[in-house]
This record gives structure tokens, sequence and C-alpha cells, in this order.
């Protein structure tokens, strides 16, 4: 038997909210100390990669591992039912392996929902995750990030990143013309009055890579999951881009700079 609970249902619709317009079905591993997806977009352009820790859920219990195979949309749909502060409770037993089970309990436990999902067989190919030695780590506020790209895309279908030690530049250049958004590097600790604009460079060589905007849009989706967020870029690599989910916790996307 598998089970996870979470107090806030919210926390868990964050997460798929922040991936399901990317991938339509997927696999979660459920193990011992942890729940993990990693998948590929259906165009194969980017990768996502989740890891919720056993330490974020109020309760968690693993008998035996499990994969589970599941439509993103329908997880969606059962998530959508719950309150924002309902308790969520996800369920396999391995006596019923063709399902899985998501129960939402409202706090003063006068209201109890079910969904019984059906799980799909999905081929499980190895995904590598890319791993080099980053030329470029920086953090912004997510917010911050998720209107600077929406600025951009208001000129551009890709956007340029520029980094070297003194700034950040993100720019974009279209038909109708071009915007650039700079921030200077304030690798100072973040406090309440300016958490928002400032953006810390760790800079070891200086990078300029694009990437394709229509992706980037989607990724701020996450912006919920997480205050800040935290690119990690190299000439000519695929960026990665970071939400820290509890203390151990990812969620990841990885995408190819436009050739």
């Amino acid at each position: 038997m598998f089970e996870a609970q979470l107090k806030k249902a919210f926390v868990f619709k964050n997460i798929i909210e922040a991936i399901k317009d990317l991938v339509e079905e997927a696999s979660f591993d459920c193990e011992e100390t942890a729940i993990s997806l990693r998948a590929m977009d259906s165009s194969n352009i980017a990768l996502v990669f989740l890891v919720m820790p056993m330490e974020m859920f109020d309760r968690y219990h693993c008998d035996v591992p499990a994969t589970l195979g599941i439509s993103l949309a329908n997880v969606y749909k059962s998530l959508k039912c719950a309150k924002t502060d309902d308790v969520f409770n996800l369920r396999f037993r391995e006596q019923n392996p063709d399902e899985v089970h998501f129960i939402f309990e409202d706090p003063d436990k006068c209201k109890l929902q079910e969904s019984t999902l059906k799980l799909i067989d999905l081929s499980k190919d190895s995904l590598g995750i890319p791993d080099t030695q980053p030329d470029v780590v920086l953090e912004i506020a997510s917010a911050e990030f998720g209107k600077t790209c929406r600025d951009i895309s208001q000129f551009a279908n890709s956007m340029n990143i520029t980094a070297c030690k003194e700034s950040v530049v993100f720019s974009g250049e279209g038909d109708s013309g071009k915007h650039s958004i700079t921030y200077k590097n304030d690798n100072i600790d973040v406090n309440e009055t300016n958490w928002r604009t400032v953006v810390t460079v760790e800079c070891t060589k200086p990078v300029s890579s694009s990437f394709s905007m229509k992706y980037l849009l989607k990724f701020t989706k996450a912006d919920n999951i997480n205050d800040r967020v935290r690119l990690t870029l190299s000439e000519n690599k695929p960026v990665r881009i970071e939400y820290r989910i509890h203390d151990a916790g990812f969620l990841r996307y990885y995408l190819a700079p436009n050739v």
C-alpha cells in the first residue's frame, strides 16, 4: 500500500497546474522516501523533473514502491473538486493495481470526496537529466521572472538571456520592435524590503543564449510553488529553471537553447 497526505490540497494542485500543459500523461514513481516524475513534453523539447520528498507530506507510508501512470488532465479534474484548505490523501493499493484514489476531506471533517482514477500503462524510457557545470546561476523572484517573460513575449517569440557578473539582461526582438529588461547583480541577503526585485548572479563565465518564449511562459505557471526561482545556464546548453519544494524537493524544467 502507498499513501501520502497533505493538509492543504492546494499544494499538490499548484504542482499539477504547473506541469499539466506540458505533459499529458506521466508516471509518478512512489518510493520509500519520495514521489518523483520525469517526463518530456509531447514535442520532446522540454523536460520536467519533479521530486516531492516524504518530509513535505504530513503522512507518508510506502510498503512497496509503485509506479502510477496517469493522465494529468484527469488528475487536475479531481483536484479542482477540492477546496483550498481540504486535506488531501493519495492512496494506492496493490489489490487494485489499475486505479488510484484521490481523497479530499474538509478541515471540519463533515465532508468527504473521493475520486477513483484509472491508471494507464506507459512505456517508460530512461530519461537522462542534463548535468553540466554551470557558467551562471541566477536567482530572481518568481513573480518578477513571470512578468519579465510576459513583457518580452509582447515583442518576440524567443527570449535572450545575457548574464555576466555585473548584471543579467532579458531581451527579445520581433517584427514590431524589441524590448529589454536589465537587472543589476545584487548579490546580497534578500530581505522583506527588496526580495521582489533583487536578482543575484553567480558567474564564472558570461553567457548569452536564446530560448523559446512559448515554453518559458508555460514554466512560469509554477510561480505559486515558491517565491524565488533559480536559473542555471551554460553556453549552448539547456537552461535549468528550478522552483524549490520544501527543503529537499523541487520542480525543474530543462529547455535547450534556440539554434
